[in-house]
């Protein structure tokens, strides 16, 4: 037990250490690219604004890849200093030196999964709000709703909660357009339950071999839709703020099927350090017995780059409908698992 606890101390040691040296980093090289703009806003507000919701959302995403470095840094200084080889001499195994590490990283997956589903859709307001953030122009997704229409825009501002160059579509029993209404601006009306179109127009079809119907809009002319700006939102981007209970709700609307991957990714990325380690540990701890223990640990982060890679290629799949949405989030998580244990068993 006091092997375990100091092996799981140096363990949580080196978690720290390289937390705290890639958050300090990402401070720096941020605050140097944005600090004329912090202070044009208002240095501190604007600061809290921006990395009380960033710092969480990069916690999440590199939080395995923490583990895996947190794992080698103390094989390796077990292996620099010479001290597995005692170890092995009173008895301990690879895989029972492994052992405190593993709990570790499971205990930590924890503290990923509160990140994501505790603390992340506690700060999702200040990236809405934020003023320094950059406005996507990347284009909202065609998103259908109940009523047999289409909603669409060029970009969709956050911090405004409008729609840049709007396009809504109504088509008929056979997905043929009747009518089409374009905009300049559009924003989402709450009491009204619809979308405001500003310089508007409306275009109705026409008999083939016939002119369209334009006709001008009022300003502010309301287009009654049950699509909201959260679905707008979850549309353009990885709704990475909602919670999970959130999410199920909106894979309950139309036209959100391609969320389902990350519903059960709140799950499976937390565990990939665990998996990581499986993989990895084996590997470095094979250094005792010859090799350099530096090209095998550079062997073990391309494991865990392999790793980001396939999970994103199952991810793009799953979102296309290719791969069924558990196996696109959990694939990745089992093939690392599996080859893991079977590493520990030749160990």
């Amino acid at each position: 037990m006091i092997v375990d606890r100091w092996l799981a101390g140096r363990f949580l040691r080196a978690y720290l250490l390289f937390t705290a040296s890639l958050g300090f980093l990402f401070l720096v090289v941020d605050l140097m690219s944005n600090a004329d703009r912090l202070l044009r806003y208002g240095f501190a507000q604007a600061a809290f604004e921006r990395y009380a919701s960033m710092l969480p959302e990069l916690f999440f995403l590199l939080s395995p890849h923490l583990v895996l470095l947190a794992g080698l840094w103390t094989i390796v200084s077990l292996v620099r200093s010479n001290e597995l080889v005692p170890l092995y001499a009173a008895g301990y195994s690879p895989r029972r030196i492994c052992a405190p590490l593993l709990v570790m990283a499971l205990g930590l997956s924890g503290l990923a999964w509160a990140d994501r589903e505790l603390l992340l859709p506690a700060v999702g307001h200040l990236r809405r709000s934020q003023r320094l953030a950059r406005q996507p122009r990347q284009p909202v997704r065609p998103v259908a709703d109940g009523a047999g229409g289409v909603l669409s825009a060029q970009y969709y501002v956050p911090s405004r909660g409008d729609l840049v160059d709007p396009r809504y579509t109504w088509l008929d029993e056979g997905h043929a357009e009747r009518a089409t209404i374009l905009g300049a601006l559009a924003s989402y009306d709450d009491e009204a339950g619809g979308w405001r179109f500003f310089k508007a127009r409306r275009m109705t079809a026409a008999p083939v071999g016939s002119a369209s119907v334009v006709e001008k809009l009022p300003e502010g002319f309301l287009v009654p839709s049950e699509l909201r700006k959260q679905d707008v939102e979850a549309s353009i981007q990885s709704p990475g703020f909602l919670s999970a209970a959130e999410l199920r709700e909106q894979l309950q609307r139309p036209g959100f099927a391609h969320l389902e991957v990350q519903l059960y990714e709140r799950y499976t990325q937390p565990l990939a350090g665990v998996a990581l380690l499986l993989l990895g540990l084996p590997l470095v701890l094979g250094a005792a017995r010859g090799g350099s223990v530096y090209l095998r640990g550079l062997g073990c982060l391309t494991l865990g780059v392999c790793y980001f890679v396939g999970g994103t290629i199952c991810y793009e799949l799953g979102t296309r409908g290719l791969l069924p949405p558990v196996v696109a989030a959990g694939l990745p998580l089992a093939v690392a698992v599996v080859a893991g244990s079977f590493a520990f068993s030749r160990a």
